[in-house]
């Protein structure tokens, strides 16, 4: 069972222990989906579902349609010991995204509005389950610094190559990278804008939000 007691590499091991009794529970579930989205398209998918394992682990399961079916990605927490939460979503190649509990709680208060954590992850991950890691430099022996384009902004952080776990500890929206054109944006055209910046337009947008962001913190 997580405890905070354990190493992030201890507590990806421990998710991994409960694979089979998930996917067991996937399938369980697939059935009702399908048939909540014949009912009604709009409402089944994108879906996501709380879980509980029989190890006592807690999961967020984040379902998706896709032309080849419903696709799931699972992501599990736990307290931190310390008020926070620990959040690590599991890819099907296996590497680890680690949301840094620092920026769940700041995506709550400035995004959701909301002082509770969890309630602000599952926000988090709901808008927020597809990613894409670009490797930016080596910082240090086999720790990257990354940028992950999610669907609703970018991540910035680390990737430690010796456990295969990137670690997000910051997020800027989409709308504070297009200030601008927060009125007319919707996720799929902010992506568009994003992904057809040159790299030096990207990471100008990315230290100005960052900065406004800092600017920000500092008045509070």
């Amino acid at each position: 069972m997580l405890t905070p007691a354990l190493s992030l590499p201890e507590l990806v091991a421990d998710a991994h222990k409960d694979h089979k009794a998930l996917w067991s529970s996937v399938n369980n579930l697939l059935p009702r989906l399908r048939r909540m989205q014949h009912r009604d398209g709009a409402y089944a998918i994108p879906h996501m579902e709380p879980w509980c394992s029989p190890r006592g682990n807690n999961w967020l399961l984040h379902f998706s349609n896709h032309a080849a079916g419903p696709a799931m990605l699972p992501l599990v927490w736990c307290p931190d010991g310390k008020g926070g939460l620990i959040a690590l979503l599991i890819t099907p190649t296996g590497t680890t995204y680690h949301l840094d509990g620092g920026m769940i709680q700041h995506y709550g208060v400035q995004v959701e509005g909301t002082a509770d954590l969890l309630e602000a992850l599952q926000s988090f991950f709901f808008e927020n389950h597809a990613y894409t890691t670009e490797t930016l430099h080596e910082s240090s022996p086999g720790i990257w610094d990354v940028r992950v384009t999610m669907d609703q902004g970018i991540g910035l952080g680390a990737w430690d190559r010796n456990t295969d776990i990137i670690h997000v500890r910051s997020y800027v929206s989409y709308a504070q990278l297009f200030p601008e054109q927060r009125e007319q944006f919707d996720a799929f055209s902010a992506r568009n804008a994003w992904d057809e910046l040159t790299l030096g337009q990207q990471a100008e947008r990315l230290d100005r939000a960052l900065r406004k962001e800092e600017t920000k913190l500092r008045v509070a």
